[in-house]
């Protein structure tokens, strides 16, 4: 009877027979699938960290390394490594922004979506932007191993804390998202995609004092920690990894954990079925059920699965689910190289330098002369029967085996998919134009465009989870920080019902279409000159915008203090403060008598730019932040609005005057062309 059976019966299944099942799952001595699949990835990451002089050891289930001579050199040009590093770049210089979709046209809808966005847009810096650095983890680990996983959980141990009315602490929780390692994961064998998986397992080392304290338990039984420490095994591999080293690989000298005091941490996701319509969670160790849960960790719509994993896949085969990395096509021309550099290292050390041939015994002499130490060859011409030593010219490597190794590396360039090793930045020759390399760039770019979509559509689905997640983590009142408008930080506060259930999640291209900072700058000032963005030279905002963008953010407008302080005044009424919110009365006829005592004095009212202050409050009366002001903050903004306007306006028709009166002929004399008095046009 297998796991998924023992859900179906009506009876509780027994806790010793669900363990057992449970290891089934993690047991891989009888898949030899996977063991090839792990001895792939295990190459192909000592690879790229530069030990690739290795052997397979069938005894050993490991990587050793090959046992060559001390004087034979193992030189290696690591093409890999650089290999890796593009790809990485490829994905990760894409920048996109998460963007909400509503469940309807409703005005709540709309605005809970607006919000999602800012939410998971802030959830991003949450522990030192510790989010990004997980999703690189994740971009190289699916270049290596062609499949990688980031897990998407509640993080009880996180958030803010506080002590309740028994003194204990308690956490709010957090959102977190981690790189796993594809050693650690186990998929139910018959599909192909993740989301159609009957269940997924996940492993991994705890310590046994953490497992104890967080779920009230004493772990008895010691879990055999050897078939599963793939990362300790790791570091044993690489640990004196280097790329001229003339050991071997040195596993005796690194420090290992007690396994005593560790434990196998096994958790498994089940599909939602009839029978548990959420889904099943079940977590053992040390012989114990320590969860045992009528629902997935990400709480999903009924009869739907949402599993932690989110998977990244490089190059999908076709009748499995584990991928094919970029790495596998480069190992041959790899090992080419590395034995045409050995042989070139061992020429230079030996045949390749000038050889002595003589017929009877020489000596070396140390001598010095000009202030120099020189070694010098003596031989006895008596011995030799009057013959003297004769030094004969090294035989160097012909120059076919120089051309074969750039064979070698044009053929990782072209399996690559980076002819030329354009996508590097490196121009194809010295003689090649900049339209030449952009449409090289964009003809490479064009080969790897599903890669870097596929890499998008992974990245979304981890953001829905994380919206998911946040929407049943945040039940109290939390406070974000996010950019708003002019590059000005907004404080919100929101709870998960403000979400109204929008968790649509998409993946937006945020970064333009320019590669270069001076092709985006040259993009935005024809935009700018075509007046696409809009009035740039009498809109200061946008002025200021364009100037951020094309990296003069300390190059300040005139305008900006003005902006910056109406923006203070939108603030501080949203505070249901008005105290400093300069408001006097209107006259009928719609002026403002200067005699009139203000009702709330601003003594630097008076040296604003009316005309700017206007538009911001213009703007925030337009927005729906204001429909969610109380009544006497509306009319108290509308109130010192209409005063700028009309001083504003005053402004205006005083300017107009002076430049009239500028133009006016001085001293009563006529302007030229204009007809004089007495005359017949007068």
């Amino acid at each position: 009877m297998g796991i998924l059976d023992l859900f179906k019966s009506k009876t509780k299944p027994d806790e010793a027979v669900l363990i057992a099942e449970i290891d089934n799952i993690f047991d891989d001595t009888s898949d030899y699938s996977r063991q090839q699949l792990e001895r792939i990835w295990f190459r192909n990451i000592l690879y790229a960290l530069g030990e690739q002089w290795l052997s397979w050891s069938q005894t050993g289930k490991t990587f050793v390394r090959r046992t060559m001579p001390d004087w034979i050199p193992t030189p290696v040009s690591n093409e890999i490594s650089d290999y890796v590093n593009s790809q990485k770049a490829l994905l990760l210089n894409q920048k996109y922004s998460p963007r909400v979709w509503p469940n309807s046209s409703e005005k709540r809808d709309v605005m809970a979506s607006q919000l999602a966005e800012e939410v998971l847009v802030f959830c991003e810096s949450i522990d030192d932007y510790r989010l990004h650095n997980e999703r690189e983890k994740a971009a190289v680990m699916m270049v290596l191993c062609g499949t990688s996983f980031i897990r998407t959980y509640p993080y009880k141990e996180g958030g803010s804390w506080f002590i309740n009315s028994k003194g204990s602490i308690v956490t709010t929780g957090d959102v977190r998202s981690d790189a796993i390692l594809p050693f650690n994961v186990r998929v139910d064998p018959i599909e192909t995609a993740l989301e159609d998986m009957r269940y997924i397992g996940m492993q991994s080392l705890k310590r046994k004092e953490w497992v104890e304290d967080t779920f009230g338990t004493k772990l008895v039984q010691t879990d055999d920690t050897q078939s599963l420490d793939y990362q300790k095994r790791l570091a044993k591999l690489v640990g004196n990894v280097s790329n001229w080293k003339g050991i071997g690989l040195d596993e005796t000298g690194l420090t290992d954990y007690d396994s005593e005091d560790l434990c196998v941490f096994k958790e498994v996701e089940f599909k939602p079925s009839k029978k548990y319509p959420h889904g099943k969670y079940i977590v053992s160790a040390g012989g114990k059920i320590l969860v045992n849960a009528d629902r997935l960790p990400i709480k999903a719509e009924k009869g739907k699965s949402c599993y932690s994993l989110t998977d990244f896949h490089f190059q999908y085969v076709p009748g499995r689910f584990w991928s094919r990395s970029g790495v596998d096509d480069l190992i041959s021309p790899q090992n080419t190289l590395n034995l045409i550099d050995q042989q070139v290292e061992i020429n230079m050390r030996g045949l390749g330098r000038p050889r002595v041939i003589t017929p009877g015994e020489i000596g070396i002499k140390r001598v010095n002369e000009g202030g120099l130490g020189l070694l010098m060859l003596q031989y006895d011409p008596l011995m030799s029967g009057g013959q003297k030593p004769s030094i004969e010219h090294g035989t160097p490597l012909p120059s076919q085996v120089f051309e074969h190794r750039n064979n070698m590396k044009v053929q990782i360039q072209d399996s690559s998919g980076d002819p030329k090793n354009i996508l590097k930045g490196v121009p194809p020759s010295a003689s090649a134009s900049g339209i030449q390399v952009d449409i090289l760039r964009d003809t490479a770019m064009q080969g790897h465009q599903p890669d870097v979509d596929r890499f998008k559509l992974s990245w979304g689905r981890v953001q829905k989870k994380r919206l998911l997640v946040v929407q049943e983590l945040y039940t109290e009142e939390r406070t974000i920080k996010i950019v708003g408008r002019g590059n000005k930080v907004n404080i919100k506060q929101f709870k998960a019902s403000d979400l109204h259930n929008n968790t649509d999640v998409r993946m937006e291209l945020d970064s333009g279409l320019s590669s270069t900072n001076a092709g985006k700058n040259q993009l935005l000032m024809q935009l700018a000159g075509q007046g696409m963005l809009g009035d740039v030279v009498n809109n200061p905002e946008i002025r200021q915008d364009l100037l951020i963008r094309m990296g003069l953010a300390g190059f300040a407008d005139y305008e900006n203090a003005d902006i910056a302080r109406a923006d203070d005044e939108n603030a501080e009424i949203s505070a249901n403060s008005y105290e400093n919110i300069f408001i006097a009365p209107i006259g009928a006829d719609g002026t403002l008598n200067p005699d009139d005592m203000p009702i709330n004095d601003d003594p630097a009212f008076k040296f604003d730019n009316h005309k700017v202050h206007a538009e911001i409050h213009r703007r925030f009366i337009l927005s729906s932040e204001f429909k969610d002001l109380p009544k006497k903050g509306q009319e108290v903004l509308i109130d010192h609005c209409s005063l700028h306007k009309i001083l504003a306006k005053g402004q205006e028709v005083a300017d107009a005057e002076a430049q009239a009166a500028m133009q006016a002929p001085q001293g009563g004399a006529p302007q030229q062309g204009a007809p004089q008095q007495g005359s017949p046009a007068a």
